[in-house]
């Protein structure tokens, strides 16, 4: 395992490498999104950041709240998403998650990890990515390409 000081190196190291790389959906006063970050989470499962970015503003174009999202077929929704990949599935799963942030939270999105993986199609990675980058937790969100290099660098041991 690194130290603490090693740990900061690491970081300052990765800082630098890769400026300007804060992800987050913004919402119109610039304000973290959750609704809109987990959808994005959801867009991002096994797609590339270019495709990701097509589908959600194609989508966000459409609707930006659960209500309205609800108010596209399933097929508007698979149109504006197809740049994602997966796009039938992944439209199914908005339709479900946007219904059940409705019936279950009133719209409003958990910001507890067992909340938001009580939804439909949000799992631990999507879970985490949205307490870290929304509500400012201190999580990490590890998917097996993360838990490979903090292995490799001695961040972990597993």
């Amino acid at each position: 395992m690194l130290a603490p000081d090693e740990v900061a190196q690491v970081y300052r190291h990765l800082s630098r490498a890769m400026p300007g790389r804060t992800p987050g959906a913004k919402g119109p006063k610039g304000q973290p999104d959750a609704f809109r970050s987990c959808v994005s989470c959801m867009l991002s499962a096994q797609s590339r950041d270019r495709n990701t970015a097509a589908a959600t503003r194609a989508l966000f174009a459409l609707a930006r709240t659960p209500q309205a999202m609800l108010a596209l077929d399933d097929e508007t929704i698979a149109r504006a998403i197809k740049p994602c990949g997966l796009y039938n599935m992944k439209a199914r799963n908005i339709r479900a998650f946007c219904t059940a942030l409705l019936a279950e939270h009133g719209g409003a999105v958990p910001d507890t990890r067992e909340g938001l993986m009580a939804l439909p199609g949000i799992g631990r990675k999507c879970a985490d990515i949205v307490l870290s980058f929304t509500f400012g937790r201190d999580v990490i969100a590890v998917d097996t390409h993360v838990h490979r290099v903090c292995n490799r660098i001695g961040l972990a041991q597993a």
